[in-house]
């Protein structure tokens, strides 16, 4: 899955199988994000530690030139992954809740890029 998410950032599908292969650092970025995400939706009924979480995401992004709309991408792509991986159980309740997930990370997410860029 990691594979994918990082071929699909790149925009580069045509890879060999060699060129393919999951570094160190793609498994561990990988590995980093997924607990990001699962930190963020377990706080998302706690306004306080959801803001902090989603600081400490814009923090450790914004340095590198990373914006709220390529995490918006990333956040696409795991959706489209979520549902390859569940198949039939992914129904559009599942959908929307994905969809309204991302929807407040990404505005939150924009507004402290936007505030931390003008600070």
């Amino acid at each position: 899955m990691f594979e994918v998410m990082s071929a699909s950032f790149e925009g580069d599908f045509k890879r060999t199988d060699k060129e393919s292969q999951i570094s160190d650092v793609q498994r561990t970025h990988g590995i980093k994000m997924m607990k990001g995400i699962n930190n963020i939706v377990i706080n998302l009924d706690n306004a306080g530690q959801l803001r902090d979480n989603i600081r400490l995401l814009a923090s450790d992004h914004i340095d590198k030139g990373i914006t709220a709309h390529d995490i918006k991408m990333g956040l696409e792509i795991l959706q489209g992954l979520i549902h390859e991986s569940l198949g039939e159980m992914y129904d559009v309740m599942t959908a929307e809740a994905w969809r309204q997930c991302s929807n407040i990370i990404c505005t939150i997410l924009d507004a402290e890029m936007v505030s931390s860029s003008s600070a």
